[in-house]
């Protein structure tokens, strides 16, 4: 089980994660308590993830390959807060 807290993901969802960073917000999402996703929430998370699809979009430079896995989990977790 991911024991990362809500403010560590909101730290790294600004600072550009990796796509493990992203898989492990994606378990916590779907399987941590209400409470945990609320501090989520007070954390500017949901934004931040609206955000980071926005600036993946953006980002060119990045390999194709890893931006495609990076979005893929950004909108997995956008789809898992919904």
């Amino acid at each position: 089980k991911v024991t990362q807290t809500p403010q560590f993901f909101a730290t790294q969802l600004q600072a550009a994660p990796n796509v493990d960073t992203l898989r492990q917000l994606n378990v916590c999402l779907s399987s941590e308590p209400i409470a945990w996703r609320e501090q989520f929430y007070a954390q500017k998370g949901p934004n931040l993830l609206l955000k980071m699809l926005v600036d993946l979009e953006k980002d060119r430079a990045m390999d194709m390959d890893q931006r495609n896995l990076c979005l893929r989990e950004v909108v997995r977790g956008v789809v898992t807060l919904l």
